[in-house]
Parts: structure tokens; sequence; C-alpha cells
């Protein structure tokens, strides 16, 4: 691997994971440079001893176009052999997800290149380059990984108090034919539905990716499985300005990180009724 690829990524600490790492919550903001993307990677550019199962987790500066987050854009090879990984992008926590299959472990003592390509944000910029990771398995095979728990009747709640008022998603005239004041309203107006508000955008460069997120259910499940980067309420709450109207809730009371990442947890777990 090239030293000029390598420094694109700035390596944390550690090693393969099997929940999400912390990180430094931000809202989306347009200051960001269009093509110099700045990344982070566990485990880091040069592990040794890395576990053969578990997730690889990359951080990224920004929100990525949903439908280019796929197997095609996250490779990870050894030679010829490429493993069977799963990719997932988690908005909230602004995290790429490379689970590994736990039946069929990475090799013992081996080095395996990892190679992002093909990904952009919602604004269509994208890096540069290819952004290129290398690290070496130890002969451990490490927890699989396993994703947050979530608590349906907290998020429940959440959306009842913060949502669910008389002026926005209560039962009896929705914005937006949206009812969040109940789990049968929210199965009956989110789940796998589009949103009847129309498309749009606010701000000049948002075009390609205000189109993208108008088109996404409300909330996506996919064979009981959630889809928060897929999911049109996670926009909403982040206040990202690629998705049409005011941010959910209103500016003043937007919600905080926990409560962000209390809804993503819901969403990813299926959001299961209480």
């Amino acid at each position: 691997m090239s030293r000029a690829h390598a420094r694109l990524l700035v390596p944390v600490a550690g090693l393969l994971l099997t929940a999400a790492v912390s990180c430094d919550f931000a809202r989306p903001s347009g200051d960001i440079s269009a093509t110099h993307w700045s990344l982070r990677v566990t485990p880091a550019d040069g592990s040794l001893d890395a576990p053969r199962t578990g997730r690889i987790i990359v951080q990224v500066d920004r929100l990525l176009l949903p439908r280019t987050v796929r197997q095609q854009s996250v490779t990870l090879r050894s030679g010829a052999v490429d493993p069977r990984t799963v990719v997932r992008f988690m908005p909230v926590r602004r995290e790429l997800w490379v689970d590994l299959d736990p039946r069929t472990p990475l090799d013992p003592e081996t080095r395996y290149l990892l190679r992002l390509d093909g990904l952009a944000d919602l604004d269509g910029n994208t890096p540069s380059e290819p952004f290129l990771s290398t690290f070496q398995t130890g002969s451990e095979l490490g927890p699989a990984a396993t994703d947050p728990q979530s608590s349906p009747a907290a998020a429940l709640a959440l959306l009842q108090s913060s949502c669910a008022r008389a002026s926005c998603h209560a039962a009896s005239t929705p914005a937006a034919g949206l009812d969040l004041s109940s789990y049968s309203g929210i199965s009956r107006t989110a789940l796998g539905r589009s949103s009847t508000a129309s498309s749009g955008t606010v701000g000049a460069e948002s075009a390609r990716g205000s189109l993208t997120l108008a088109a996404l259910p409300i909330i996506d499940i996919v064979a009981g499985r959630g889809q928060p980067a897929t999911s049109l309420l996670i926009y909403k709450v982040l206040g990202d300005t690629h998705v049409a109207g005011e941010p959910m809730p209103p500016d003043a009371e937007l919600l905080v990180p926990a409560q962000l990442q209390l809804l993503t947890d819901w969403i990813l777990s299926g959001a299961e009724a209480p």
C-alpha cells in the first residue's frame, strides 16, 4: 500500500469491535471539504494481531448517499480471497459497519486490505482517490459483531412527547399524514411508507442528495431488519438540509445525541412494538 493512500486514513487505536465505538456527535454541516474526506478506521492501519471475526468500523466526517453504500464500495481482500461481509451505514454515528461473517472467519496470521471506493456524500461529492488501510489477523477469533440493544417503549415515548403534538404528528390531523401518536399509527403511516410531503431542499448545493432522500421510506424495514441509512425519519430528526421542510422537532427542541441514538437503535432492531 502506498504511503499516500495510508495517510488518507487517520487511525484510531484498537482492534475489531463488536459494538459501535463512541465518537464525537455532529449535526450535518456545510463546511466539510468536497474531496478531502476525514476517516478513522478500527482496526487502525497497520494493526497486528486483529481478531478474525467481529466488525470493522470506519468513522466518516459526513452523511453518505445511501445508494452508494454497497458491497462494491467497501471491500476487504487478502490476495485473491474476498471474505464475505455485510456493509451498513449508521447516519447518527456516522459510521460504516463492515460485519464479518462469523461462519467464515478471516484466516489467521494473514494481511488484509480494506478499500473504500465509490462512496459519495449527499451532495454527490466523492473522495479524490480510494481509501486504503491494512491490518493483520492474529490467531484468536474474537467475539462476533452485535447490534446495540433497543428500547421500543422508550423510542415510542420519545416520538409521542417530541413529535405527536396537535400541530404536528398527532392522530387527529397528522402533518404529511404521519401519525406518531401510537405504535399502530406508526405501523400504518411510517413503516415502509414514503412521505406525502413534497420533495425539495434547503440550500443551493443539495439537489442530488435531496432527490434520493425524498424517495426513502419514513422507516425502512427489510425482512424484519431496520435500515437507518434509508429511513427518512433519521434525516428529519438530524435536521439535515437535504430534506424538505423544517427539522423534526422544531429547531428549538432538536433531539440530543442520546435521543437520536435511541431512535436509531430502535429502527435498527426492526422498529418493534413495545
